[in-house]
């Protein structure tokens, strides 16, 4: 599935200064266990040096036990 996708933001920056642009860039698709096509590779461009992510492993709907979800006792 050799598709990049990139999304791109536009906001303000610091006070005084110039509007920042972010891209996003979404990659390395693959088919998980719901048969969905899910990104496993992100890169963030946050200025000179860019912030990226990779994805091992992912689960849609997976089941969970009922104690995940208790709050932990103090």
């Amino acid at each position: 599935f050799p598709v990049t996708i990139q999304q791109v933001q536009s906001g303000e920056g610091m006070p005084g200064g110039p509007p920042i642009t972010q891209t996003t860039t979404y990659g390395d698709y693959k088919k998980v266990d719901a048969g969905i096509w899910l990104p496993h590779s992100l890169s963030i461009g946050m200025g000179p040096q860019p912030l990226g992510m990779k994805l091992d492993v992912a689960r849609v709907n997976p089941s969970l036990p009922d104690a995940d979800f208790k709050p932990a006792k103090k």
